[in-house]
């Protein structure tokens, strides 16, 4: 792989030692992941859902299924919102898929 204009691989996990032989892995911190490629790395994407764009809790057990659909509706709207720029941006463009709520699935 290049990495601009030199070879770069792979690198482990980062480690570090526990007393006698024993290693220990720890996550790579920000440093790390824009300095080296690393394979099996995590990333966060903290944010918040505005509790008004949620539905009101249930007060019957009959409307339980209902609110929390809409809850999940919400809540994947947002994801979509939020992280499909930064895919897009990692990732290049995906395809669009069908089979969300908006088409009837």
């Amino acid at each position: 792989m290049r990495l601009g204009d030199r070879d770069a691989y792979w690198q482990d996990w980062p480690t570090g030692y526990r007393g006698s032989d024993t290693v220990s892995y720890y996550e790579p911190s920000e440093a790390d992941v824009a300095a080296r490629a690393y394979l099996l790395t995590t990333v966060s994407l903290p944010f918040t859902i505005s509790s008004a764009a949620l539905p009101e809790p249930s007060t019957t057990s009959a409307a339980l299924l209902s609110v929390g659909q809409q809850a999940v509706a919400v809540v994947v709207a947002e994801l979509n919102r939020i992280v499909g720029p930064v895919l897009a941006a990692g990732l290049g463009p995906t395809p669009t898929r069908s089979g969300g709520p908006s088409d009837g699935c």
